[in-house]
């Protein structure tokens, strides 16, 4: 079993809907094109109460994000001398970014139902 915490920054290029997989867990997936010399798009897996923290972040498609991400990997014997390693990418924080890559957000982004008239 492989693991490690990765921070990654990108820009959401899908979000996929919730589903029910068998097992009965909740899962929510979204693909990220990282931000690196070569394009990698790495696809993220929220599970279970970690969806809320997604639609909590309130991001979309074409948003840029930072995400702290836990990598698993299972690694098969497939043949005598090949192994197949099925990775999986849990994501335990995602916000977003402003295009210059900073952490605060605009105030355009929030509803103005949230702000108070002074007058």
């Amino acid at each position: 079993m492989l693991d490690g915490k990765i921070e990654i920054i990108g820009t959401i290029t899908k979000v996929f809907e919730a589903k029910t997989i068998p097992t009965g867990q909740t899962l929510q997936q979204v693909n990220i094109e990282l931000d690196t010399q070569f394009e990698k798009a790495v696809p993220i897996e929220f599970w279970e109460d970690k969806i809320a923290t997604f639609e909590d972040a309130r991001v979309h498609e074409g948003d840029k994000v930072r995400c702290e991400i836990y990598y698993n990997g299972k690694e098969k014997k497939d043949g005598k001398y090949a192994f197949k390693i099925y990775p999986s990418f849990r994501c335990v924080m995602i916000e977003k970014l402003n295009e210059d890559g900073d952490q605060f957000i605009d105030d355009d982004d929030f509803p103005r139902d949230t702000f108070h008239d002074l007058n």
